[in-house]
């Protein structure tokens, strides 16, 4: 089920997380970035390493959606195709210097919904 949240994309959502996030749950949030599965299988338990593969994977179909669209309009398309890979690359940075220091911010316009839910879990980080 996916939700929107009330928070701004500027807020720092991590007092939500337990504070003393391991150093591997930070690892593998930043590189959900890259690859959005990786925190849901290494920390499964983790609110942290969830919030980061839910901001993950929006960004993920955002750009996925964005790209087939930008790709399908002639002329326009290519107009509105750098745009949207400059959005996800800068996005996606974000994302990991974010998950790096143990900071949670939602991706800007699409960052409120949530997909993988992350609130209902304990932090187990180990």
């Amino acid at each position: 089920m996916i939700r929107i949240e009330k928070d701004s994309w500027k807020t720092d959502a991590a007092e939500r997380f337990d504070p003393a996030v391991n150093r591997k749950a930070r690892i593998t949030s930043a590189i959900g970035y890259i690859m959005f599965f990786v925190p849901l299988i290494m920390h499964p338990e983790s609110k942290f390493a969830r919030y980061h593969a839910n901001q993950s994977m929006l960004l993920f179909i955002w750009m996925t959606l964005g790209l087939m669209l930008a790709a399908g309009i002639p002329y326009i398309g290519l107009i509105l195709l750098l745009p949207m890979l400059i959005f996800g690359i800068l996005f996606g940075l974000r994302g990991i210097v974010l998950a790096l220091s143990c900071k949670a911010k939602h991706v800007p316009v699409i960052g409120k919904l949530v997909i993988i839910e992350y609130e209902q879990f304990y932090s187990l980080d180990y």
